[in-house]
């Protein structure tokens, strides 16, 4: 008759598990949301020109697979705005994490990770905002009409 070892899991967020050590390194844990102390590089995303122009704003939520180095290994786009998706998942796929960890081995963690969206920080009254893809920089043109 084998004996399993059961290992506890205190690392992520206060959640406690219990499960098999063979078992936890192979199969990913599920946690809903991974807490933002948990997140060691989180990059923001390029507002699309595209978006800016039609003015849409809000979040883009995906599936994501974390894997044992912290680093996002897969993403499934939940729910979100068609022009603001890849511009998500650009920003997504370059976010790493602390790895979590069943007994000092480290797993994967399958998450949901919601990337927010807003024109407020852009659009500023009398002036307007325009996004260079390329360097992320954002640079302000006053519009003496407006002024």
């Amino acid at each position: 008759m084998a004996v399993l070892r059961f290992a506890a899991l205190i690392a992520v967020g206060g959640i406690l598990v219990a499960e098999p050590v063979s078992a936890a390194s192979e199969r990913p844990l599920r946690i809903p949301i991974v807490p933002e102390s948990r997140i060691l590089r989180k990059v923001s995303p390029v507002y699309p020109l595209a978006a800016v122009a039609h003015r849409v704003e809000g979040a883009v939520w995906f599936s994501a697979l974390i894997g044992k180095d912290g680093q996002v290994e897969r993403l499934r786009v939940i729910t979100g705005h068609p022009l603001l998706r890849d511009a998500a998942r650009e920003a997504a796929e370059q976010w790493l994490y602390r790895p979590a960890t069943v007994g000092g081995i480290p797993v994967r963690v399958i998450t949901r990770i919601r990337i927010q969206f807003a024109l407020a920080p852009y659009l500023t009254p009398g002036k307007v905002a325009i996004a260079t893809q390329g360097s992320r920089l954002f640079r302000e043109f006053a519009r003496p009409e407006l002024e």
